[in-house]
């Protein structure tokens, strides 16, 4: 499975509901996406390039405090890492070298 597929399969299964129900008041203000540098977020991976940085994962892009204040944006925070570790046989890779993240919410 491509890392786009996954991302997408495990936004739509494990998160979107939640996000609809919980974060109904800015649902429409976040922007889902897969992005960065590795191969997944091209789709050009395959089964060689998941030996690394191949997890079940998305971004959760916030707008400014204005609209999203901190508090919401720590609930969601909070939310997203309350998902499952696991997926799709595929683990979340909870350590981020040097303060790093690929996944998650970003502002």
């Amino acid at each position: 499975m491509k890392g786009l597929e996954l991302a997408k399969k495990y936004y739509l299964i494990c998160a979107k509901e939640i996000l609809e129900k919980d974060f109904s008041d800015i649902f429409d203000y976040l922007a889902i996406a897969l992005i960065g540098s590795g191969s997944e977020c091209y789709g050009f991976d395959d089964e060689l390039s998941q030996d690394h940085d191949y997890e079940p994962g998305f971004c959760i892009f916030l707008p400014d405090e204005d609209i999203v204040d901190n508090n919401r944006a720590f609930d969601l925070e909070r939310a997203y890492n309350k998902l499952p570790k696991e997926f799709e046989g595929y683990k979340r890779n909870l350590f981020n070298p040097a303060g790093l993240k690929r996944h998650g919410v970003f502002r």
